[in-house]
């Protein structure tokens, strides 16, 4: 594509150089090539044009660079230059690529829990009726039968654009994509057309990096903000700021909950999972918990918006499983269950443990920890609860990294009302080992914190190989004697 072509209305070009040839996109330097053009993006440490110059040398014809940036600096290519470098950026990306969420059906999925499993449990419904669909999440990213690593929660802008790219060219019509805070902060959806979006919850989380709710609300509004008036936007009723989203959002509204007047009756947990009646069809799940039922309502009331029947989607979702490392149970023989979930927030921790429960004939034993150079507030928080949903509490590290974990553990213990009974065991294996020992019939032995994650984050950013499934299967070999 010419330079001229991919920027035209978006900068001033420089004269003769509208003709250049564009072979590819770029925002990191060591992924430049012949003919490619260099986005010299801002970081939150570092400034992106001082890669500029090992852009070109690895075939960069010319650099975006933020209005004032580059100073006297002469590179040998052209250098335009923008004001919102992260905005032009999305406009750049969706030209480059072909425009590709003009071709397919879009649903983002925000909030503070349950964004993944929504994401998930949607694109299983999608799947079944289009068996090209896509998604990009915390867990993985997929189009098709073919996975890849997520690395973050939701991929950079120029990265979103090319998957929604690749999902068209391999005929794909539906994507669903798990949409942060910190990406809508930092505009990684900008230039994507949504169809519908869907809100989860809010929760206090990621405030070391918004500062407060306001502006983590904020964040959020802006995918809502973003819709125009043939999408959906797809709102709990049970949560107040809700009526916020609705206020400041063009998009038609689609409200869900698990009372009578959205359609929801007949609500049964069994051990094996959950039972409902929604739009006059009988829903059942391999399943437990609130938080997963209201997940499930916002993904039935998304695919309602995109088309789908009550009918095809209840039988769709009697299949369904949650993703990897949320409430997730590990086989074995043994009398009492051991469970894995990703909580790693007061508000997750409490979903889950009121999802255990009524499945819990006998004590709840909890193992977790809190993450270190993360939110310090929330761990009295997480303490509180696993102290108040539980029978017995081990704490335990969970990605220390700079942190001492010692320090994580008693800043944790400050929110329990008797710290006597709960026991500390600061290497992370040994904690799952003592859980799993100690679990007697109808027990429930859950592990949270970490879900799918298959590391341990220590300081300079050291990580080791870590899974907290692969080491309670370890345990429960030994104990069951497997």
């Amino acid at each position: 594509m010419r330079l001229g072509e991919l920027c035209k209305g978006l900068m001033n070009i420089p004269a003769g150089c509208g003709e250049l040839d564009v072979s590819e996109v770029v925002c990191d330097s060591r992924k430049a090539v012949e003919g490619s053009l260099f986005l010299a993006v801002p970081g939150e440490t570092t400034d992106g044009f001082l890669f500029a110059r090992e852009a070109v040398s690895n075939g960069a014809v010319a650099v975006i660079a933020p209005q004032g940036g580059c100073g006297e600096t002469s590179l040998g290519v052209p250098v335009l230059e923008v004001e919102d470098l992260r905005g032009v950026m999305g406009d750049v990306a969706d030209r480059f690529y072909g425009e590709p969420s003009k071709e397919l059906e879009v649903v983002g999925v925000t909030g503070t829990k349950g964004k993944t499993t929504t994401v998930w449990l949607l694109h299983h419904l999608f799947s079944r009726m289009d068996s090209t669909a896509g998604f990009c999440s915390t867990v993985e990213n997929r189009i098709g039968e073919e996975s890849s690593e997520a690395k973050n929660t939701t991929m950079g802008c120029l990265d979103l654009h090319r998957f929604l790219a690749e999902l068209v060219e391999k005929g794909g019509r539906r994507a669903v994509i798990e949409v942060s805070s910190h990406a809508l902060e930092q505009q990684r959806t900008a230039s994507i057309r949504f169809d519908c979006a869907v809100f989860t919850n809010l929760a206090p989380e990621h405030l070391d990096y918004h500062e407060d709710m306001d502006s983590y609300l904020a964040a959020k509004m802006k995918l809502f903000n973003s819709l125009d008036s043939h999408a959906y936007a797809v709102l709990p009723r049970s949560q107040e700021v809700s009526k916020v989203i609705a206020g400041n959002t063009l998009a038609n509204l689609s409200w869900y909950g698990r009372g009578s007047e959205d359609g929801v009756t007949g609500i049964r947990v069994m051990d094996e999972g959950m039972e409902f009646t929604w739009r006059d069809c009988r829903f059942s799940t391999g399943f437990w918990g609130d938080h997963n039922l209201e997940n499930l309502l916002a993904v039935l009331s998304a695919g309602e918006c995109m088309g789908l029947k009550p009918d095809e989607m209840a039988a769709a979702i009697s299949e369904a499983r949650l993703p990897p490392g949320r409430l997730e149970k590990i086989d074995h023989p043994g009398p009492y269950k051991v469970v894995v979930d990703y909580a790693h927030t007061d508000g997750a921790l409490e979903a889950v443990l009121e999802a255990l429960r009524p499945v819990t004939p006998g004590r709840l034993i909890t193992i977790f920890g809190c993450g270190g150079d993360r939110d310090t507030a929330k761990r009295p928080r997480m303490g509180k609860v696993a102290e108040s949903g539980s029978d017995r509490v081990i704490l335990t590290s969970d990605n220390p990294r700079s942190e001492s974990p010692e320090k994580i553990l008693s800043e944790i213990k400050a929110g329990l009302e008797r710290p006597e009974e709960a026991t500390l065991e600061v290497d992370r294996r040994d904690a799952i080992g003592l859980g799993i020992r100690m679990a007697r019939e109808g027990d429930t032995v859950l592990i949270a914190g970490k879900g799918h994650e298959d590391y341990q984050e220590f300081s300079d950013r050291k990580r080791i190989h870590f899974d907290d499934r692969e080491v309670a299967r370890d345990f429960l070999q030994e104990v069951c004697h497997v």
